[in-house]
């Protein structure tokens, strides 16, 4: 048999040319009788299509490998992108944690700052408070005694001027001229 194109044709009995050999075992009882049919491929046709088909298939096999590998390949760079993302990812959020928790300790400790200082401001207002009252009582001490000298004041002012008008008068020149005998008369005391 030849194939011509995309058909087979029975070639001549002298033409044959075997390229391999077809046997039949049987556990059969029956004896098979050979007929003297022999399909033969003169010109290898089908050894040739079955080795190009084997070729063909090994180029695309080889072809798919090479696409797998190259598929492998980009998919094993996507990962190693991604998990570069997520490794970027996870120090940036550590980063973040870690800013997070200094600013609730900053936070912390202005909240215990602005107590302290509220604390102080109370105290040196209940301090200032006590001192402003402690110099009101020594103001009202201090008018009080200077009510007291003026009043004084005005009292020995008024005695001054007494003492002058009795200086003064008539009365005391005599006195003061009985005196004046009396220390004549009697000596000095």
């Amino acid at each position: 048999m030849e194939r011509t194109g995309s058909e087979f044709q029975i070639t001549n009995r002298n033409q044959r040319n075997p390229a391999c050999y077809i046997a039949l075992a049987s556990d059969a009882e029956d004896h098979f009788s050979s007929t003297g049919s022999v399909l033969v491929d003169c010109s290898n046709l089908l050894m040739n299509q079955y080795r190009n088909t084997i070729a063909r298939l090994r180029s695309e096999l080889t072809e798919i490998n090479k696409e797998r590998t190259e598929a492998l390949e980009w998919k094993n760079a996507q990962v190693a992108d991604l998990e570069a993302g997520v490794q970027s990812s996870q120090q940036a959020l550590e980063w973040r944690q870690s800013q997070i928790s200094n600013l609730q300790e900053s936070e912390q400790w202005l909240q215990d700052q602005a107590q302290l200082l509220g604390e102080q401001l109370d105290q040196e207002r209940k301090d200032a408070a006590a001192y402003i009252e402690s110099l009101e009582g020594t103001i009202r001490e201090k008018d009080k005694h200077i009510a007291r000298v003026e009043d004084s004041f005005s009292k020995a002012n008024t005695a001054v001027q007494q003492l002058a008008s009795f200086r003064a008068s008539r009365a005391w020149v005599v006195f003061t001229k009985l005196r004046e005998i009396r220390q004549f008369l009697f000596g000095s005391k």
